[in-house]
């Protein structure tokens, strides 16, 4: 990346991802419950989400906070 950088080059990527990320995360949310009692399933659900959501979160945090470092050291 330079200064001449536009933001549409990123287009591609984030709608690649965007199409990607849901061939990702419905399967694994099916293969984590697929072997639960139908009663647990429900708990299992949450329990998979609150932490895919806690996971991100942690994942944007330290991101921001990496970036804030670079960006006081340049």
């Amino acid at each position: 990346m330079s200064m001449d950088y536009d933001g549409s080059y990123l287009i591609p990527a984030l709608l690649l991802r965007a199409l990607g990320q849901p061939f990702i995360m419905v399967p694994l949310s099916l293969m984590s419950a697929a072997a639960l009692p139908p009663q647990d399933v429900a708990s299992a659900s949450t329990l998979f989400n609150v932490m895919r959501n806690l996971g991100g979160a942690i994942g944007i945090a330290g991101l921001a906070t990496l970036l804030q470092k670079r960006t006081d050291l340049h």
